[in-house]
């Protein structure tokens, strides 16, 4: 059962994590503003959420120049290749299963629609990961309750004890990483 549920698991994972993330830099605008917690918060989403924003602009520009240079360079790389391993009959041999793999359907295109189609797939799973992570940040009780939901009435004392554990242990790694 769990392995059908992985991704789903490393989400939450994940949205946990951030939400971790964002308590940690709400304790101290807590301590040293005369905010609420709410606001606290609010303002450490926003951080956060300027920081993915600008990392992905500035990143963004980075990533562009650089496919526009595989797009260039690729080709001729590829052209070089096939004119030195022509000359080898194993060569020859490669080339014309590669020929025939792209006149069943293959080729290149396939390979950058598949690429296109992970890219997508990751930019979906942080933008996830990241709601989860404010959802869970804002009212973490909430959900921990709707979780010890799930657990057996007898265990559920000893699960509660393992996320508030859990929690204290996590933040400490998280600032000792940084």
């Amino acid at each position: 059962l769990f392995w059908y549920l992985k991704d789903i698991i490393v989400l939450l994972f994940g949205a946990v994590v951030i939400a971790t993330i964002l308590h940690a830099m709400t304790d101290p605008i807590y301590k040293y503003t005369s905010l609420p917690r709410k606001w606290s918060m609010l303002i450490s989403i926003l951080l956060v959420s300027s920081i993915v924003i600008l990392g992905t602009w500035f990143a963004g520009a980075e990533i562009s120049s650089e496919f526009s240079a595989l797009k260039t360079e690729i080709p001729k790389a590829w052209q070089s290749f096939r004119e030195k391993t022509m000359s080898y009959a194993l060569g020859q041999y490669f080339f014309h299963a590669v020929d025939g793999l792209k006149a069943d359907g293959g080729g290149v295109l396939s390979e950058i629609s598949g690429i296109a189609l992970s890219i997508v797939d990751n930019v979906t799973d942080m933008i996830l990961i990241l709601a989860g992570g404010f959802y869970f940040a804002v009212d973490p009780v909430l959900y921990q309750k709707g979780f010890l939901q799930l657990i057996p009435q007898t265990a559920r004392p000893r699960a509660k004890e393992a996320l508030e554990n859990s929690v204290v242990f996590l933040k400490k790694w998280l600032v000792a990483k940084v």
